[in-house]
């Protein structure tokens, strides 16, 4: 799954931001991966605009970390899949639209984290000694993924999540 992949391997990760601000045509490339924009990628100035112009059934936020909020939410119609960045890079958050499964691997080497609105699977990888704090969870079909070098900013993150409006 390449979302899952984006957020496992740093330097995909800048290459797919990067990838998303191209124009319909133009192609990117790292001497290992090319992508070329086909012209299915929506940009949305706000998570309320994506889930009013989509009518999706995905979560919102109440508030944000301190100095942290949210640069753009993009909808990936090919994988319906959104991309949500914010203005820390260090945190990725993707939903699978129509995908509400998670595997047992994830399952039985996480910590079970219970919000009031989903349970979430907690766990860590060190990256080349840099420690990445992730979270999957469901929720209404969807699987969130997201992660980030801050467990503290992950777990706010998480309590700050809302039923979108």
């Amino acid at each position: 799954c390449m979302s899952v992949t984006v957020l496992a391997i740093p330097q995909l990760r800048v290459m797919i931001l990067q990838a998303l601000e191209l124009d319909v045509g133009e192609t990117i490339s790292n001497n290992e991966i090319s992508y070329t924009h086909g012209g299915k990628t929506t940009y949305y100035s706000s998570i309320d605009e994506l889930i009013s112009e989509n009518s999706l059934d995905i979560l919102s936020f109440n508030s944000l970390p301190d100095g942290i909020s949210i640069s753009s939410a993009y909808y990936l119609k090919d994988s319906n899949t959104t991309v949500i960045t914010f203005t820390d890079p260090t945190i990725n958050f993707q939903i699978l639209h129509n995908n509400s499964y998670i595997d047992d691997s994830i399952n039985d080497n996480s910590e079970k984290y219970t919000t009031t609105l989903f349970d979430a699977y907690l766990f860590q990888i060190d990256l080349n000694g840099s420690i990445e704090y992730y979270s999957y969870f469901c929720y209404h079909n969807s699987t969130y993924i997201i992660n980030c070098n801050s467990q503290t900013t992950l777990m706010s993150i998480l309590n700050e999540l809302k039923e979108g409006e």
